[in-house]
């Protein structure tokens, strides 16, 4: 649920219902459909509902949980599985050009079978090409995970869109490391 939204905020949050309502992928959260309801008490502002295959919680949640039964870290095996499960539903994205923008284990989910699909396209932007201009760059995403590139806005003027998609892999890589070593990057 997307709540309390303006004309404006309204717009961006649909951005993520376009973006992901045409993708199939076993790795990425499947989409439903959406509704918008106006707020019956404030003028111009909106609820976006969207719906969406039912998760048992976050990857975070997961890691959290793991770590507070004090089961130590995972399974070698189960460790690769998540690792090949995520590198499929990013490369996916990369396929269809898009950039996820805000990897991170509270944006991953856990369905009923403990099989993790990417989430919260939010942030996503697609139709990447060579072209790029400053606003399509712009800083989106959680610090903690973005690549130092993004960081510095000199290097966000000279990067070309695909290099967005070469952020995501870094922002996989610290949400890998999470899963590894049982703390939040």
């Amino acid at each position: 649920v997307h709540s309390d939204l303006d004309f404006g905020k309204l717009h961006r949050a649909l951005q993520e219902v376009f973006v992901a309502s045409n993708l199939r992928h076993d790795a990425i959260l499947p989409y439903k459909g959406f509704r918008i309801e106006r707020d019956k008490e404030k003028s111009g502002v909106y609820q976006l509902y969207i719906i969406s295959a039912r998760m048992k919680m976050s990857l975070k949640e997961l890691i959290n949980k793991r770590l507070h039964s004090n089961q130590g870290p995972f399974p070698k095996s189960t460790v690769l599985a998540f690792i090949k499960t995520l590198l499929s539903g990013l490369k996916y994205l990369s396929d269809n050009k898009i950039a996820h923008r805000d990897i991170k284990s509270a944006n991953i989910l856990v369905d009923k079978k403990d099989n993790l699909v990417i989430g919260d396209l939010g942030e996503a932007k697609q139709s990447l090409d060579d072209e790029t201009t400053e606003g399509e760059l712009s800083l989106r995403g959680t610090y903690a995970y973005m690549a130092p590139e993004m960081l510095d806005s000199l290097d966000r003027r000279q990067m070309k869109k695909r290099d967005l998609l070469k952020a995501d892999v870094r922002s996989l890589g610290f949400t890998i490391l999470e899963i590894c070593s049982l703390r939040q990057a």
